[in-house]
């Protein structure tokens, strides 16, 4: 992992902000539009706190980065119907951040660290 993770991280995040795939993505779910989304997902997250996050330095590894884009994806697949506009859309946001993060020079596998006994 480079020494500069994080700012690669931040730039592939900021980059994916401005494709047009993203902008379902870049905001908390505006639970008005789907009222029952916290019933079915526990654990919210989207692209612009990750972003937010990342300004301020509040991740620790880049595997807590990719941990909470992997759950904006899987919080889109659980939440949305297999072949709906957001599904389908999701999927291809997901594409453009792998694009995006493989160009930042950063590893889509990250281990996950052990814990210490």
């Amino acid at each position: 992992v480079p020494a500069d993770w994080a700012h690669r991280a931040r730039e592939a995040v900021r980059l994916l902000l401005k494709d047009d795939t993203a902008w379902l993505f870049s905001r908390p779910v505006d639970l008005a539009e789907a009222p029952d989304y916290l019933s079915v997902i526990q654990t919210p997250m989207d692209l612009g706190t990750i972003y937010d996050r990342l300004r301020k330095r509040r991740y620790k590894t880049l595997r807590e980065v990719l941990d909470d884009v992997e759950l904006v994806w899987r919080n889109c697949r659980t939440y949305n119907k297999r072949g709906s506009d957001v599904y389908k859309v999701g999927k291809q946001c997901q594409a453009v951040f792998e694009q995006l993060w493989t160009e930042q020079l950063l590893p889509l596998e990250v281990p996950t660290q052990a814990a210490e006994p």
